[in-house]
């Protein structure tokens, strides 16, 4: 009994579920900040889990377009949630 105790519990904390909850509305928020075009090709690929030819096809593209749009969003989506969390820092 003490053994089962002392084990990490397999369900998170409220704070983790509170940070992960944050994180997430973070990157739904910077998502509305870049570009439709590269949004479309990010959810396809991050959320619906498309390959890059499906994608070509869903979004009538080449492959290469495809890589290129996706490099350039997460470049983006990253560059906006650094840009915020920089700003909450300077806040307190």
């Amino acid at each position: 009994s003490d053994l089962l105790e002392s084990l990490p519990s397999r369900n998170p904390s409220p704070e983790k579920l509170y940070e992960a909850k944050e994180s997430l509305h973070a990157v739904q928020s910077a998502l509305q900040g870049i570009s439709p075009k590269l949004r479309a090709a990010l959810v396809l690929k991050e959320v619906e889990e498309l390959s890059y030819e499906e994608i070509a096809d869903v979004l009538d593209i080449s492959v290469g377009t495809v890589k290129s749009r996706i490099s350039r969003a997460r470049e983006e989506l990253m560059k906006i949630l650094r840009n915020k969390r920089k700003r909450e820092t300077l806040k307190g």
